[in-house]
């Protein structure tokens, strides 16, 4: 099966992300991530009632 450019670029992304996290570094920067950006994202997602966005129309997104 052959993929389109993009879809190689978005493995390797991923796969980056996931050697990434197995160090012990990325796991101190995932940690301090979760208690910073997490929390406002659940208060706009649980009060707001605000869970995804609507892009429609964006060409270049």
């Amino acid at each position: 099966m052959i993929m389109p450019p993009a879809m190689g670029a978005a493995i390797r992304c991923i796969t980056s992300e996931v050697a990434e996290l197995q160090t012990r570094e990325g796991q101190d920067t995932y940690r301090r991530r979760k208690a910073i950006v997490e929390p406002p994202n659940a208060w706009i997602q649980q009060v707001v009632r605000f869970r995804q966005f609507s892009l429609t129309g964006y060409v270049h997104v």
